[in-house]
């Protein structure tokens, strides 16, 4: 079923947000724990948050939102990305930090008709 009904999810949807409501991320990276999942205790992480939009297509497939990174940039320049970056002081948590990002690199993104979780 094409997903041409702005608001009304088709079951491919629903079913992936029922998946992923079940989700259970790993410790963060701060925790001691995280050495069971393979991040080396020298990593020196940066918070940072980004969007991982899916939607149905006109064809009926799921889609995933991707951006090109201006090839200006000094790291992974030209590369294909997720919309997302750098918490900023003004977030007040990693959604407003991948909602702000996207809304900056993704004219057209409608980021608030979403089902939102943290992984």
């Amino acid at each position: 079923m094409a997903s041409e009904n702005r608001g009304e999810k088709s079951q491919k949807l629903i079913s992936l947000s029922r998946r992923l409501s079940l989700y259970e991320p790993p410790p963060h990276l701060n925790n001691p724990a995280r050495r069971q999942h393979g991040i080396p205790k020298s990593a020196n992480p940066k918070r940072a948050a980004v969007l991982i939009c899916i939607f149905e297509g006109n064809d009926g497939e799921l889609r995933v939102i991707l951006t090109q990174r201006s090839s200006q940039l000094s790291s992974h320049s030209g590369e294909v990305a997720l919309p997302g970056g750098k918490r900023e002081e003004g977030d007040a948590d990693d959604i407003a930090t991948a909602l702000r990002e996207a809304k900056e690199e993704i004219v057209s993104c409608d980021c608030y008709s979403c089902d939102w979780y943290t992984v």
